[in-house]
């Protein structure tokens, strides 16, 4: 049965790609729920063992088991529309967000002493760079990359 399935997997990670996806880790993952249900014996693919294998690492955090499920879901819808009687793990079984960390907001005093910490870099250009970054994350609440991936180049038209 597998056999047809790792076929079924090479056809929807193609189809996937094809759609601009890098999929390297949903491959990984879903290789290994192949192999699973090659070590059970299974002969049909069922929503207990897909739900059976999310939780297998154990101690590992909600999100993380949520997001095994979840790319199981998606291989499992593909193969519902090849064949209907595939059943397809309803959403909700593991929940799929992990807590996201409390970000730390800047008191005045603490962006006061950051500016005054750029007074020690090597060169005048490197201190207003950094005075002007931290300034411009500061009021506008952006993150760092989003900063750093500024571009102000005007688009050709």
């Amino acid at each position: 049965m597998t056999a047809d399935l790792r076929t079924a997997l090479a056809e929807y990670l193609q189809l996937r790609r094809g759609l601009g996806f890098g999929l390297a880790r949903d491959e990984k993952l879903l290789l290994q729920f192949l192999d699973y249900l090659d070590d059970l014996g299974h002969t049909a693919f069922i929503v207990d063992d897909a739900l059976a294998w999310a939780k297998l690492p154990g101690p590992a955090s909600p999100g993380w088991l949520g997001m095994r499920l979840s790319m199981v879901r998606s291989f499992a819808a593909y193969l519902h529309t090849l064949d209907p009687t595939v059943p397809v793990p309803p959403p909700g079984l593991l929940p799929r967000r992990g807590r996201r960390a409390v970000p730390y907001l800047y008191s005045g005093h603490d962006l006061g002493a950051l500016l005054e910490q750029t007074q020690s870099l090597k060169t005048p250009l490197r201190t207003a760079t950094m005075r002007t970054l931290i300034g411009l994350l500061a009021v506008t609440g952006i993150r760092l990359g989003e900063a750093l991936a500024a571009d102000d180049s005007v688009p050709e038209t």
